[in-house]
Parts: structure tokens; sequence; C-alpha cells
């Protein structure tokens, strides 16, 4: 079964290692498109995304695009006091911890549940169950798949983690790039449609300020774990 970059919920049964390399190439693909990158790889020659600049704050810029007609919302920040190995633990090694820690609430949950393991691509399921203010408890499943990738002539150490969840449905994909000169460069590009009582028209109006709040916290606890060492 091939996947390809939309919100239509997968099967775990579904997952192989060619098409989790499917997956991840597209995945990549995507972020290329980006504009204003440190050090950008070269442009990739079958996706074409036009990308329009939202408000950001220092250290992190938001763009805008519609891709498989559902709308994105990228971040892409620039740190130098946040080593590449912080945030490759943040983000790949112990997600869940960090999620929590970063996020999450006394009583939200989550807690892995399966991992499998098909060559070099890491797949961990993981249930979460989250109190929103003014909303009932959301439980579902997520599916994070990650890889560390080939070192590049511009890009001397890469992870990408993709996140999806199988009930409401969201996709999620962090890319961390150690840049050179002790500068690494995170980006996160976020495709999620809620369902429930909420339009999707305001989901969409709200979804770049919600990214960037999630930036600012997860960078924010990362700080700690610097400070912590």
């Amino acid at each position: 079964m091939a996947f390809d970059l939309s919100l239509t919920p997968v099967s775990p049964d579904a997952l192989t290692h060619k098409s989790l390399q499917e997956l991840l190439s597209l995945s990549l693909d995507l972020l290329t498109t980006l504009p204003e990158r440190i050090s950008p790889p070269f442009p990739s020659k079958s996706t074409k995304i036009t990308w329009f600049a939202s408000k950001g704050d220092a250290e992190t810029k938001l763009w805008k695009a519609t891709h498989n007609n559902e709308p994105w919302v990228t971040r892409v920040s620039n740190f130098s006091d946040i080593p590449y190995d912080v945030l490759r633990w943040g983000l790949l090694v112990e997600k869940s911890l960090s999620e929590k820690a970063a996020f999450l609430q006394e009583n939200d949950v989550i807690e892995t549940i399966g991992e499998e393991k098909f060559e070099d691509i890491k797949v961990l399921h993981v249930h979460k169950l989250l109190h929103v203010q003014a909303f009932s408890a959301r439980e579902f499943i997520q599916t994070i798949i990650s890889r560390d990738l080939e070192e590049e002539e511009s890009e001397r150490r890469r992870s990408c983690v993709i996140f999806r969840c199988r009930r409401k449905v969201r996709l999620k994909i962090p890319l961390t790039r150690l840049v050179g000169d002790g500068k690494v460069e995170v980006i996160m590009a976020c495709c999620s449609d809620a369902r429930g009582n909420i339009p999707r028209w305001v989901q969409n109006m709200a979804m770049p300020g919600q990214v960037l709040s999630d930036a600012q916290k997860f960078f924010k606890y990362m700080r700690s774990r610097v400070n912590e060492s």
C-alpha cells in the first residue's frame, strides 16, 4: 500500500519498510520547498508548493500553503544555544516524555503501547488521553515514524519524524538539521482536522497561532534541559 501526505487514516497493518521509505521521501520533498532556509538542500523536482509568510516570532518563521487540497502550516526555527543532540532527544528519542513535560496537564496520559522496527526506521504506537479546556477528554492513538537520515554534503546530521493519528486526523513532520557552526535548524510541518464540533475554517484560522505557541513551549522546555545538564 502506497502512502501519501494526506489526512486519510492508515492502518498499522499497512506499514512496510517500502511504504515508510516512500512516506519519508514525500515528507522531505515537502520540506525542501520551504523558502529562506539555512544551507537549503536541492529543491524537490516532484513537489511544487507556494508558501506564504505568516506571523512568527524572533526565532521562528511561520509559513502557510495548500497542498493536496489541504491547508498546511510550517514553522522554521534556528538555534545556536540548544545542541542538536538535545533537540533530537526531545523530538525523536524521548518524544512522549518531552511532549508530556512541555505541553500536557497533570491528568493527561501519554504512553507507548507498541514498538516496531523496519530496518533503520522506528515506529512507535502511542496512546493519548488529553483534557482540553471547555471540551470533553479526547482519546486517540498516534503512530510515530522516525529515522536518522544519511549525512549529505550540505547537511551533516539530520533526523526526521512523522506523526499520524488514527482517529482524529493529523499529520506532523518535524525535521532536525545540524547546519554547521553549531547551528541547528528545526522544521515542523502540520496538517490537521480535529473533526468534532469545531468547523474546519475555525481550525484553519487557529492553527498558525497554535503551531507557534507549541514551538515556544517546546523550545522553552528544551532550554531547561540544557540548563540542567
